[in-house]
């Protein structure tokens, strides 16, 4: 039998609602209700409609189920949960590396914050190295690293929780699915995943990083980093390609493209590395 380890993280919404969960790794747990760890099964009870925070499994099994959106993302059918819960502990070695948290939220934006030494403390336990634990929200089918997908801008596409202790994140970060069996309202999405990256990959996280200049009326791409920029594509909200650029030098880490021809909207940038071990990156550009 291993160490049991549980950690709070905390939720306050724009009016000063608050609200905490409770993650961690035990190696007797299991990816269901365990009343031995003190997890206890919130389902069928009355949410509070305003601001609600919990762990569940409603949209687990039914990734591939949803309705691709590039600007808002609703799974495409009612998500049946087997349990809600305040807190979960979930054996990393025997089952799956993620947490599925939801939001009930009325009075946007939210601010989660958690205590960095916590976070490392738990990476030392599950033996992540490089890197601890990130949030995210996901958009099928824009893939950033393995089965992670993005919705909207969370901060930095990933927040690494061992790198900041506080982020306040906005209704369009995420993506939502109902599950009237826990509320009438529309629930917002996200997950919190371990991943232990390796040096190069960490370093592909934060970068390229992509931005709109209308001074210039230009899209500019740059890296931090050595990764080179093989070529860049932007469409728009219809699938619509307007441009196509390819690196001509095999080493290119910055490009600046002209988007004067562009309209007022939404655009998808996709930047792919030259490297073909790292998967393209997708960022959502708007022009004014």
């Amino acid at each position: 039998m291993g160490q049991e380890f549980c950690f709070p993280i905390c939720f306050e919404d724009a009016v000063g609602n608050k609200d905490t969960v409770y993650i961690g790794d035990s190696p007797d747990a299991t990816f269901r209700i365990d009343e031995h760890l003190g997890e206890t099964d919130l389902l069928g009870k009355p949410v509070n409609d305003e601001f609600d925070v919990f762990l569940t499994n409603a949209a687990s099994g039914n990734i591939y189920g949803a309705v691709t959106a590039i600007f808002d993302c609703y799974l495409e059918t009612d998500q049946v949960p087997t349990f809600v819960t305040s807190k979960q502990w979930i054996d990393n070695n025997k089952l799956f590396n993620w947490y599925e948290l939801g939001m009930i939220v009325k009075n946007w934006p939210v601010t989660i914050r958690w205590n960095q030494k916590d976070v490392n403390d738990f990476a030392k336990l599950l033996g992540i190295l490089k890197s601890t634990l990130n949030m995210y929200s996901w958009n099928p089918p824009v893939s950033l690293m393995g089965d992670v997908y993005y919705c909207g801008d969370w901060p930095n596409y990933y927040t690494f929780m061992d790198e900041t202790n506080e982020i306040k994140v906005s209704k369009d970060y995420f993506c939502h699915y109902f599950a009237p069996s826990i509320s009438s309202d529309s629930i917002n999405l996200f997950y919190i995943k371990f991943k232990n990256l390796t040096d190069v990959e960490q370093l592909f996280e934060n970068n390229p990083t992509c931005s709109y200049s209308s001074e210039s009326q230009s899209i500019k791409i740059a890296n931090t980093n050595n990764l080179s920029l093989k070529s860049v594509k932007i469409f728009d909200a219809t699938g619509k390609l307007w441009i196509s650029e390819s690196m001509e030098q095999e080493i290119c880490t910055e490009t600046e493209l002209d988007a004067s021809m562009l309209s007022k909207g939404f655009y998808l940038v996709v930047v792919q590395p030259y490297d073909e071990n790292f998967p393209n990156k997708t960022f959502k550009i708007q022009i004014k």
